[in-house]
Protein backbone atom coordinates (compact mmCIF):
# COMPACT_ATOMS: atom_id res chain seq x y z
CA UNK A 1 0.00 0.00 0.00
CA UNK A 2 3.01 2.03 0.90
CA UNK A 3 4.21 1.80 -2.87
CA UNK A 4 0.89 2.47 -4.25
CA UNK A 5 0.99 6.09 -2.18
CA UNK A 6 4.27 6.52 -3.18
CA UNK A 7 3.61 5.91 -6.85
CA UNK A 8 0.49 8.12 -6.87
CA UNK A 9 2.62 11.55 -5.26
CA UNK A 10 4.76 10.71 -7.94
CA UNK A 11 2.71 10.91 -10.48
CA UNK A 12 0.57 14.07 -8.75
CA UNK A 13 3.53 15.69 -8.39
CA UNK A 14 4.28 15.68 -12.49
CA UNK A 15 0.99 16.36 -12.85
CA UNK A 16 1.57 19.58 -11.55
CA UNK A 17 4.90 20.01 -12.91
CA UNK A 18 3.06 19.49 -16.56
CA UNK A 19 -0.15 21.94 -15.99
CA UNK A 20 2.02 24.76 -14.70
CA UNK A 21 5.24 24.40 -17.20
CA UNK A 22 2.38 24.57 -20.42
CA UNK A 23 2.65 28.02 -19.61
CA UNK A 24 6.48 28.48 -19.70
CA UNK A 25 8.11 28.88 -22.66
CA UNK A 26 11.51 29.35 -23.49
CA UNK A 27 13.38 30.94 -26.51
CA UNK A 28 16.54 31.43 -27.31
CA UNK A 29 18.73 33.07 -29.80
CA UNK A 30 19.08 31.71 -33.36
CA UNK A 31 21.72 33.94 -34.42
CA UNK A 32 24.44 36.64 -32.78
CA UNK A 33 23.82 38.97 -35.92
CA UNK A 34 21.97 41.46 -33.40
CA UNK A 35 25.09 42.37 -31.69
CA UNK A 36 24.34 41.15 -28.57
CA UNK A 37 25.64 38.08 -27.30
CA UNK A 38 26.21 34.28 -28.31
CA UNK A 39 24.22 31.84 -30.59
CA UNK A 40 22.46 29.74 -28.58
CA UNK A 41 24.50 26.42 -29.67
CA UNK A 42 27.41 28.19 -27.75
CA UNK A 43 26.35 27.62 -24.63
CA UNK A 44 24.63 24.24 -25.11
CA UNK A 45 28.40 22.83 -26.80
CA UNK A 46 30.21 24.35 -23.35
CA UNK A 47 27.82 22.31 -21.95
CA UNK A 48 28.21 19.25 -23.50
CA UNK A 49 32.17 19.93 -23.12
CA UNK A 50 31.33 19.62 -19.32
CA UNK A 51 29.63 16.43 -19.46
CA UNK A 52 32.67 15.05 -21.71
CA UNK A 53 35.30 16.65 -19.38
CA UNK A 54 33.01 14.59 -16.51
CA UNK A 55 33.64 11.17 -18.27
CA UNK A 56 37.20 11.44 -19.39
CA UNK A 57 38.62 13.20 -17.16
CA UNK A 58 39.59 10.83 -14.14
CA UNK A 59 39.82 11.63 -10.54
CA UNK A 60 39.82 15.08 -8.90
CA UNK A 61 40.22 16.90 -12.01
CA UNK A 62 36.91 15.76 -12.64
CA UNK A 63 35.64 19.06 -10.75
CA UNK A 64 36.82 20.91 -13.98
CA UNK A 65 33.91 19.15 -16.21
CA UNK A 66 31.72 20.26 -13.10
CA UNK A 67 32.85 23.87 -13.54
CA UNK A 68 32.54 23.71 -17.41
CA UNK A 69 29.00 22.51 -16.75
CA UNK A 70 28.02 25.42 -14.20
CA UNK A 71 29.08 28.14 -16.75
CA UNK A 72 27.07 26.17 -19.31
CA UNK A 73 24.04 26.30 -17.45
CA UNK A 74 24.77 29.92 -16.27
CA UNK A 75 25.08 31.01 -19.86
CA UNK A 76 22.28 28.91 -21.21
CA UNK A 77 20.13 30.59 -18.72
CA UNK A 78 21.67 33.95 -19.55
CA UNK A 79 21.24 33.48 -23.46
CA UNK A 80 17.47 32.80 -23.38
CA UNK A 81 13.55 34.51 -22.48
CA UNK A 82 11.24 33.08 -20.47
CA UNK A 83 7.41 33.85 -21.46
CA UNK A 84 5.26 33.12 -19.77
CA UNK A 85 1.21 33.04 -20.86
CA UNK A 86 -1.81 33.49 -19.00
CA UNK A 87 -3.11 30.98 -16.88
CA UNK A 88 -6.69 31.16 -15.13
CA UNK A 89 -6.70 30.97 -11.02
CA UNK A 90 -8.05 27.63 -11.17
CA UNK A 91 -5.58 25.79 -13.05
CA UNK A 92 -3.23 27.34 -11.00
CA UNK A 93 -4.72 26.01 -7.55
CA UNK A 94 -5.08 23.01 -9.30
CA UNK A 95 -1.66 22.23 -10.30
CA UNK A 96 -0.46 23.41 -6.47
CA UNK A 97 -3.01 21.38 -5.08
CA UNK A 98 -1.63 18.11 -7.07
CA UNK A 99 2.08 19.36 -6.34
CA UNK A 100 1.36 19.56 -2.86
CA UNK A 101 -0.57 16.53 -2.72
CA UNK A 102 1.87 14.10 -4.28
CA UNK A 103 4.72 15.72 -2.27
CA UNK A 104 3.10 14.79 1.08
CA UNK A 105 2.03 11.88 -0.25
CA UNK A 106 5.56 11.15 -1.48
CA UNK A 107 6.86 11.83 2.07
CA UNK A 108 4.48 9.48 4.18
CA UNK A 109 5.07 6.61 2.12
CA UNK A 110 8.96 7.23 2.11
CA UNK A 111 9.23 7.35 5.44
CA UNK A 112 7.28 3.89 5.94
CA UNK A 113 8.97 2.34 3.03
CA UNK A 114 13.29 3.58 4.20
Amino acid sequence: MELLKLFAGIGLVIYGIYQVGQSIFFTTKSSSFDWGGFPASTPVLIFLAGILALVFIPGKLSNVGWGIMVVGVILIFYNTSIIVSPVSLVQFLIATAAMVGGLKLMYSSSRHIL
